[in-house]
This record gives structure tokens, sequence and C-alpha cells, in this order.
């Protein structure tokens, strides 16, 4: 239950009265007169200048236009829950309305069964052209009558509409003649190629889109989009890149041309999770602007964000368990040694370090942001504000000198918002002290730690930029040598494998075994029984096979020669098709009785050499040893 509750505010009884404007009206209308003006002739300026960009960019007259002859896809309600008709344009593929401005008009209609006329006005377009093409009024169809599986007869559904020969022959007409060209045969390479030539270029306004089909470029570029300044297409700005089949992962670059600002972005699997890279052209240097983004879940340190600047590195993490989500280090500038001449590396100047709420700890103790100052030899540390509190504690540690064992009161100065609490003791800052010393070392070694793994890192992305490898897929057959030289040596194998006779252990005896209750032992009377049943059953299934391959040549044969017979009799009569087919009919059926006659040869030829091997098998069986000695 919510109750709602209505505060009535009373009007003040004594209001302060505001200023008297002492401006003269006069003046102030007269200026709203002038900003006025100012902004109609600005107005003015602006829609003259739209108006002579749009003529600029009006394309040329063209002679040919609406005199075009084009063909295009209809696709017809009826069929896969289809309500209303539409185009699709067979050059790209694309889905369109019969409002679309892109098609003029309509002459005639046609698929496999019949060609249809358009008698109705195109004077807006196919936008109101009605495709009931069974209406005589707006379509004049080419070959008599319907083809009989566009009657449809009122009251009926469609499982009811009788659709036998009677119906057929009702409703017989003219067929569509065949078509004249021949059925289209696309290679897989040509189909990868996708444009002529491999590259397809388009002009835009102030645009120009260049298509490339895969691994026609070295570097996996899949399409490039350049945009302008002027119409001439002389003068770029922007250049888009899309990429594929990357063995680095990237599938996108964005470049500026007149900042020379890059921005990079990958797919994740890259082993260093790098997901978006952005630096100056030609600036591969840790020392120059770079910031990459990672993949934050794949990174151990659950690194998101680091920034690179020629004075400045900047991390930022999220969920790591320490809580620490942002991390900038400030450097010196590099010196040259007096002696040697060397130069040394950009020394730290400061650290800073800040971390979200832990809710385990008092937010008195609960480090918010630590800055370790190296040049002033300090450390500085800010704790989260209390709940109610405006103001938040501090401390500040100076570093003893180095072989300073003792701690002193006065290395350390702090703030507290609280006045209740107790003084910190001595022992508690002592150790305090101590842990933020570990912790800056070991905040310092991560530094160089990140710094030689990005430097190691944007050297292999110029090495990947400089030459980039394409993944090939085990699939393709066309590209990847390894995969083809693969599958010859399988099909080999298999040639090999088939042509000779691969025999597996079989226990010959289970099932006369099975008979006798699988006995642990045999007696001489059964031993014999058994060899014998399994010497006899062997011969009889020989037999049984060789019958049925006998009688399977011999009714093949038969039909063979019965449509030889009647080939010879209406040889004069056939046509040439049903000529074609009797043919095709003989040879496949000579084909198959050849392999046939073979395998009988085969299966006659090896009968005794397997019968003397099932003998061998069934005397070395330990099973009928008591045999041994007694054939």
């Amino acid at each position: 239950m919510v109750l709602q509750y209505t505060i009535e505010v009373k009007e003040p009884k004594y209001v302060i009265k505001p200023p008297k404007d002492l401006r003269s009206k006069f003046i102030l209308e007269m200026e709203a007169r002038e900003l006025k003006k100012l902004e109609d002739e600005k107005q003015q300026a602006l829609e003259e200048e739209m108006r002579r960009i749009e003529e600029l960019e009006k394309p040329p007259p063209d002679p040919l236009f609406a005199r075009r002859v084009h063909s295009w896809v209809v696709v017809l309600p009826g069929r896969q829950d289809i309500n209303s008709p539409f185009f699709i344009e067979p050059s790209t593929g694309v889905h369109h309305e019969l409002s679309s401005p892109f098609y003029l008009g309509l002459e005639s209609v046609w698929d496999h069964r019949n060609y249809w006329v358009n008698l109705q006005p195109c004077t807006t377009g196919c936008r109101d052209l009605d495709f009931k093409l069974s209406d005589t009024e707006k379509w004049e169809h080419l070959l008599v009558a319907e083809p009989w599986i566009m009657n449809k007869v009122e009251g009926l559904k469609a499982d009811e509409v009788d659709t036998g020969e009677d119906m057929k022959l009702a409703n017989k007409h003219l067929d569509m003649p065949m078509s004249w060209s021949l059925k289209p045969t696309i290679s897989h390479t040509d189909y990868e190629k996708r444009y002529p030539g491999g590259t397809k270029t388009i002009f835009y306004k102030k645009a120009k889109m260049e298509n490339f089909s895969p691994y026609h470029q070295s570097d996996g570029l899949m399409t490039r989009v350049t945009t302008y300044e002027n119409y001439d297409w002389t003068d770029p700005e922007w250049v888009y890149e899309y990429y594929s089949n990357r063995m680095d992962k990237l599938f996108y670059r964005k470049q500026n041309i007149k900042t020379e600002s890059i921005i990079e972005s990958f797919q994740e699997g890259r082993d260093d999770a790098l997901k978006e890279h952005m630096h100056i052209f030609n600036g591969h240097s840790i020392e120059n602007f770079h910031k990459l983004k990672f993949y934050c879940k794949s990174r151990y340190d659950s690194l998101e964000v680091i920034t690179l600047q020629p004075l400045q590195l900047t991390e930022e993490f999220t969920g790591r368990s320490d809580y620490l989500y942002y991390r900038n280090a400030d450097y010196g500038q590099k010196v040259r040694m007096a002696g040697t001449g060397e130069i040394t590396k950009r020394p730290v100047m400061k650290v800073v370090e800040c971390y979200h709420r832990n809710q385990s700890k008092p937010a008195s103790k609960d480090i918010a942001k630590v800055e370790y100052a190296l040049s002033e030899n300090k450390i500085k540390m800010q704790y989260h504000y209390e709940a109610g509190k405006i103001t938040a504690a501090s401390r500040e540690f100076t570093k003893p000198e180095i072989g300073e064992a003792v701690f002193s009161p006065e290395l350390t100065k702090a703030y507290t918002g609280d006045l209740d609490l107790p003084p910190e003791k001595h022992i508690d800052l002592f150790y305090l002290l101590k842990n933020m010393v570990k912790s800056e070392e070991k905040t310092l070694n991560h530094l160089r730690e990140i710094v030689d793994e990005m430097t190691s890192l944007l050297k292999r992305r110029m090495a990947e930029n400089s030459s980039p490898e394409l993944r090939i897929s085990v699939f393709d057959l066309e590209r990847n040598q390894v995969a083809r030289s693969e599958l010859k040596e399988k099909e080999l194998q298999k040639i090999q494998d088939s042509a000779r006779e691969v025999e597996e252990d079989v226990d010959y005896l289970a099932p006369f075994l099975a008979r006798l209750g699988n006995p642990p032992s045999l007696t001489l009377e059964q031993a014999w029984t058994i060899r014998n049943d399994c010497l006899a059953d062997y011969k009889q299934l020989h037999a049984s096979r060789e019958s049925r391959m006998v009688a399977e040549l011999e009714t093949q044969n038969a039909a063979l020669a019965k449509k030889q017979k009647w080939y010879e009799e209406n040889q004069d009569a056939l046509t040439s098709d049903k000529e074609d087919a009797h043919l095709s009919y003989c040879r496949d059926k000579k084909c198959f009785l050849h392999a046939l006659g073979l395998r009988l040869a085969r299966h006659r030829a090896l009968y005794l050499s397997r019968y003397k091997k099932l003998e061998i098998l069934l005397d070395k069986d330990p099973r009928l040893s008591i045999l041994s000695g007694k054939t």
C-alpha cells in the first residue's frame, strides 16, 4: 500500500522586489532587430550554400533514363508464408518493395510455365501493379490457357483440389519452350572472386568504396572506404578498412589522413588479448602516443586500457581482487651520462594508484589513493570517506635515508576527520611504512615489466603490419597445400585398404560352443563334432553366396537381353532422347554385370585358400587341443 501526501507551499508574506531595469527599451529593441537581421542573413547564406551544393551534387543528365531494359526477380505470394509480392535485385541480392524508386516500370513476367505481358499503366512505377496473373484484363499470357497447378477451385482447400491426370488433361496447355541458354556453371574459384578481376570500385559523393575478393590482397583487405573533402576525390580525409582471415585477428582500421591517427580493432583470440590500438602513423616507439585496449578477462592482471605518452603511462583495470582500478606514472626527461655519453632510461618521478572501496575494512584504514612521489622521497595516502563525513583521512610518509633503521614520528604526518579515534601506535606506523615501501618496489617492478611488454607488443605489431600473414582453413583445399597433400594420402590409403582384404579376429567356435552351453572343456567326440560342423557351415555359406550371385547374374543378363530385343523392334520409332536413355541404360547395366562377374570369379578363387586357413585356425585353437595328433 502506497500513501501519498500533498504538501501545500504558501507564498511568503514579504518578497524582495527585483531591481528595476534601467536599460532603454528602444535600444534593446534595436539591438534585437540587428541580431535578427544577422541571423536571417546567416540563414539565407546557409540556404544558398546548400542549394549550391545540391546543384553540384546533382548527377549529369542521363540520355537513356527510363529506356534501359533490366531483368530482376519478383516473388509472388502463395508459398512460404509470403503475403505480398516483392522484388529481389539479382546483381546485389537485396530485397526491394514494389514502391522502390529503382524500378520505373514493368513490361512482362515469365517463369518455366508461361509468359505474361503487363497491360497496366506504370505512371507511378511498380507501386500500384496488381500481380494476379490470372486476371486477363491486367495480364496477357503468351501460351494458351493456364497451367493446371495455377487453377484454384472456389471453396476448396489446396489439398482437396483434384490434381490427377484427368485434371491435367482437362486443362492441357502448351508447355513453355526450353531455355536457349545452357545451365550456368560457376567454379568455386570463380565464385570466390565475387568481382571481375577480384576487385570493384564504386564512387559516391565525396567517398570511394573499394571491394576485394577473399585472399585477393596480401594483407587480407576486403573493403576500403575513403572519404574526401572535395567532389573530385583528390583530397582524402578518412580511410576505413575492413579485413578478414588475418592471423593477427585484425578486422578493422580507421585512419585520419590529416592528423595521421590510426585506430585498429582486433577480434578475440590473440595471446596478448589486444582489442584496440590507437596510435600515430609510423609511431611504433614506446615514447610515442599509444592507447591500447585489451580483453581484460583474458589477461592475468585484468588490464583493460593502457595509455602511453612521452612522459606518462596510465593503466586502467577492471575486476581486480586487490580493488586497484587506476595507475598513473609520470616520467622525467632522459639524461646523457657525462662519462660514457649513454642516454639513460626515463626516470620515474611519481606514481599514483587508486582503489575501489573494500567493505571488509573500515574506511579510515582502506586506502583510496596512494601517491609514490619518488622525486620528493615521499609516500602520500588518502583513505576512503567515512559514512556521513565530508572529509577523508590522509597520511604522508617521508622515506628514511638508506641505512637508517630507526623509525621516527617526524617521518609521518596525518589528518583524520574523526577526533575520537585514538592515535596510531609507532609500531603500527613502522609496519605500515614498511609495507608501503614494499608496495612501491612492487609497483616499480611492474612498471618496468609493463614497459618491456608494451615495447615487445609494439614491435610485434610493426612486424605484423609490414608482413601480414593470412589464416587458411583446413577445409580450403585450393590454398591449403598441407590439407591437400593429406587428403591425397588418405585417398591413396583408402584405395590400398579397399584393395587389400582386412581380416579381423573372429571367434569361429562361439556359436557352436553356445549350443553345448559353453563347457569349460570338451571331450574328444565334442571337439570332432564342433570342428566338422564349423567346416560344414563354411561350405554351406560359400555355396549359398555363390548361388545368389549366379542367380543375380542370370536375372540381370535376361533383363539386358529383353531390353536389347525391345530396342531392336522399336529402333525406328524411337526419338533421340529415348535412344540416348536406352544406350545409357545398357552401358550402366553392362558395367554392373562386369563387376558382378568379377565378384563371382574372386569368390570362387578364394574358396580353397580360405577353407585351408580356417582348418589351420581350428587346429591351433587351444579349445580343440584335445585333437592334436589325432587328425
